[in-house]
Order: structure tokens, then sequence, then C-alpha cells
């Protein structure tokens, strides 16, 4: 007759899973970043959700505002409110475009400024 209660001295080995990091797939937000610090060496374990690297994106938020930059000049300049006689509804389409082009580069401005200002305050940690 099987024994009712069993009892197991020893210990059991721990379980592993080894994962090969890879970069993350190329999004528009993550194209071209590069890893500016990796924060765990090869056979460190880690946790899930555990941050392993940090990337810099500091060049693709620059490249963003510069190219927000450049439409909003580009919709300042095809303006036709700076010609003689411009019919109104052309004026009014023009500010439009020009209220979104300044829209699309007020998120990367911000988001530049900000990592700016956090790559500063690490900087006087160190």
């Amino acid at each position: 007759m099987p024994a009712k209660n069993q009892c197991v001295w020893g210990a059991s080995p721990p379980r592993v899973e080894v994962v090969s990091i890879t970069a993350p797939s190329q999004t528009s937000a993550l194209a071209g970043a590069r890893v500016e610090e990796l924060l765990v060496e090869v056979g460190d374990e880690t946790e899930a959700g555990q941050v392993v690297a940090i990337l810099d994106t500091n060049r693709i938020r620059a490249a963003a505002v510069a190219e927000a930059k450049a439409k909003v000049e580009v919709a300042r300049r095809n303006s036709p409110r700076w010609t003689p006689g411009p019919k109104p509804e052309e004026v009014r389409a023009q500010e439009a475009a020009i209220r979104r082009s300044e829209a699309d580069l007020a998120a990367p401005e911000k988001t530049l400024n900000e990592q700016v200002r956090l790559v500063l305050e690490k900087a006087h940690l160190r």
C-alpha cells in the first residue's frame, strides 16, 4: 500500500533558465538607439521586469526636434499670408498647418529637454 505522507530531505536544484538578450525590435521610438549603460553582467541572475540596460535615445530625440522645427519653418515659408491678396481659407489652412507642425514639435522637444536635464543630473551625481 503506498504511503500517504512522504518526507524528502535535501535540496532540489533551482530552476534556471538562460535567456538571450537582444536589442528591441526597430520601432520608431527606438530606431538607432544605443546602449548607454549595461546594468548586468554575463551570468547575473535577473528578475522579470528588471531593467538590464539604459538606452541612449538623445540623438533620436534631437533629430525629431530638428525635423519638427524644419516642418514649422517650411509651413511658415509656404504660408500665403506673406503674399499680397491671399484668400482667407488659404491663410486659415496654412495657419492650421503651422499649429500642427508646432504641436508635432512640442512633444519631442519636451522629451529632449527632460532627457538633457536627467543626463545633467546624472553627471552631477557622479
